[in-house]
């Protein structure tokens, strides 16, 4: 199964949304409204709602978790720890990139804090994912690909791309991984958790 998170961010999800028959739709408070537009009705709508009227979003969603507004989770963490204790083979955050630059950056954070639950943040270009060990890419429609390190002293190989490395130790303020490209089939060996960045140019 698919879990798909629905943001309040920028709305993307109109535009790159491809219905899967195992999908489980999840809106994060204002997100109802993104997933409405477009006739879904949401499995779940999660969030104190703060950012829309659930009230008036009642035909759109089959269960409701409310949060109060003050609390040490954003939204989007609690969908996370909801999902967590399903079983899905890959989760999917829309909305999530755009004007809150601060609700971006926590996202990349609650990703690399649950790296094990396969989780990708899409929009209308770019393909974002935490990566450690050994991970095959497939060229595809992305031309770029960038990685950055999460801690301090990661080592990366990178095999197969445009620019390669070899043990690489890469830091933090690092970016002499930015805008690689897969030349077939690239391979990626690392030893920490990287942010991976997938953009179409």
């Amino acid at each position: 199964m698919i879990a798909k998170i629905v943001c309040a961010g920028f709305d993307s999800f109109k535009d790159i949304y491809q219905h899967d028959e195992d999908e489980f739709i999840i809106a994060v408070d204002g997100g109802i409204i993104a997933t409405s537009s477009q006739n879904i009705i949401a499995k779940v709508a999660i969030g104190d709602f703060d950012s829309s009227d659930i009230e008036r979003y009642g035909f759109a969603y089959e269960t409701k978790i409310a949060f109060p507004q003050e609390k040490n989770a954003s939204d989007l963490e609690l969908a996370i720890e909801y999902v967590a204790e399903m079983d899905f083979s890959r989760i999917e955050i829309y909305n999530g990139s755009g004007n809150r630059l601060d609700h971006f950056l926590s996202i990349i954070r609650v990703m690399a804090k649950y790296s094990h639950l396969n989780i990708h943040l899409l929009d209308n270009s770019n393909d974002i994912f935490i990566a450690k060990g050994t991970v095959e890419f497939i060229k595809d429609q992305y031309k770029y690909i960038s990685f950055f390190a999460i801690e301090n002293d990661t080592k990366i190989t990178l095999q197969g791309f445009k620019y390669n490395l070899d043990n690489y130790i890469l830091q933090v303020e690092d970016n002499i991984c930015l805008s690689n490209e897969i030349l077939e089939i690239g391979k990626l060996i690392v030893d920490k958790k990287v942010i991976v960045v997938k953009s179409l140019g």
